[in-house]
């Protein structure tokens, strides 16, 4: 992860629970591995309209929550004695109709890159790739944003890189 100090990197469960996060990438979404384990769920976050800097129309936010909604659909089948993944299912079923309904129709999203927009409250309107990548021998999802050199999104990680610093006095 130090390596990795230019682009925002984060390290999820397979149930999506945040593990780890780069300081860019805490600056970018305000989300790090120190608030409860339930508050850092991007599950939870997404299916209970918990604040998120993600830009969605309503169709991205529909998708996303299919491609969630799957991925933990996978995680209770690799893990069905996970008393944790468990209780976050029947918590999710119970609170959320649109998470009950997705998760009843067995559907298995694929995941595929694709740019976001987060709407970061220290630089504006960011656009960036965000990719999730997975191991074979790991259950462990990477998620990376990135973008070219020399874009406006470029310029606006390189001011977020300095004003994150400042701000959780790195």
């Amino acid at each position: 992860m130090d390596s990795l100090a230019h682009t925002p990197v984060a390290v999820f469960t397979a149930s999506w629970d945040l593990v780890v996060a780069n300081a860019l990438w805490v600056s970018l979404f305000e989300l790090s591995e120190r608030l409860p384990t339930r508050e850092r769920n991007l599950v939870w976050r997404h299916f209970r309209d918990l604040p998120n800097h993600v830009v969605h129309t309503k169709e991205e936010h529909q998708q996303f929550g299919r491609q969630l909604t799957a991925d933990l659909r996978r995680a209770t089948a690799v893990y069905p004695n996970d008393r944790t993944l468990a209780e976050l299912v029947r918590d999710l079923r119970e609170s959320s109709l649109e998470f009950a309904e997705q998760y009843d129709t067995f559907a298995l999203t694929p995941r595929r890159s694709q740019p976001k927009t987060i709407d970061s409250p220290a630089v504006g309107l960011v656009t960036l790739d965000c990719d999730v990548l997975t191991t074979l021998d790991s259950d462990l999802r990477v998620m990376v944003y990135s973008t070219r050199p020399g874009t406006d999104a470029a310029s606006k990680l390189d001011l977020l890189r300095v004003v994150g610093s400042a701000q959780f006095g790195s």
